[in-house]
């Protein structure tokens, strides 16, 4: 009853009868939850000794984990992969029947990479694995939704947020301390030296594969 405390909640025998004392007389409100969700409210009016029956309907409880995909950095031209599981928390079973991206999650890079046959049917305490990929087309951040249908009546539709950003891609970059070099005069018969120091100011590792003079062959350089 309203903003009369009767207690401690009642748990049902093994029969599933349960016996609730010293309720004051009046319109009294009966609620029976399972598991913390409530599934089924009745009201009755209290004058002695009441009997009531509750008929309860086992309901499918969908939760969805991550319920937003963070990707973080990825790398453009890299993939970036997240599992989100689809479970049933409830008392029945539901029936997920359509997996979607929207417009913008695939213009933006992203995809589903696995997922169950569909429609599939979800038993209580049962679950299912979809990866979702990103692989970003620039350099930027990228967001987008997987759409997840159901029959569940309390809640057909349930979406993941999906955020990614696009990074550049790591690349070496060599750069020379001299453009040209002049040696000058030298007499015939005698050698003179230069140095040039090769940097990488790039973002990955430089292999340097070889050396080489223009034009081929050219005798006078070592």
């Amino acid at each position: 009853q309203a903003g009369i405390p009767i207690g401690d909640p009642v748990v049902t025998d093994i029969n599933g009868r349960f016996r609730m004392a010293n309720i004051p007389v009046g319109d009294t409100a009966i609620t029976a939850l399972k598991d913390g969700f409530e599934l089924l409210r009745k009201t009755t009016t209290v004058v002695a000794v009441v009997t009531i029956d509750l008929e309860l309907q086992p309901t499918p409880q969908i939760e969805v984990s991550p319920s937003a995909a963070f990707f973080g950095d990825v790398q453009v031209g890299s993939v970036g992969e997240i599992d989100v599981k689809i479970a049933n928390t409830g008392a029945a079973a539901f029936t997920i029947s359509d997996l979607t991206l929207n417009a913008d999650a695939m213009s933006e890079g992203y995809a589903i990479g696995r997922q169950p046959t569909l429609p599939v049917t979800l038993m209580p305490e049962s679950e299912v694995v979809v990866r979702l990929l990103y692989k970003p087309q620039a350099v930027e951040g990228n967001r987008g939704e997987l759409t997840i249908e159901s029959d569940i009546e309390d809640a057909p539709v349930s979406r993941v947020a999906l955020v990614g950003n696009g990074v550049p891609q790591p690349v070496p970059q060599i750069v020379a301390s001299d453009t040209h070099v002049t040696f000058g005069k030298a007499l015939v018969g005698s050698s003179r030296m230069q140095s040039i120091v090769l940097h990488n100011t790039g973002t990955a590792n430089l292999t340097i594969s070889d050396l080489d003079f223009a034009p081929e062959g050219s005798a006078d350089f070592t």
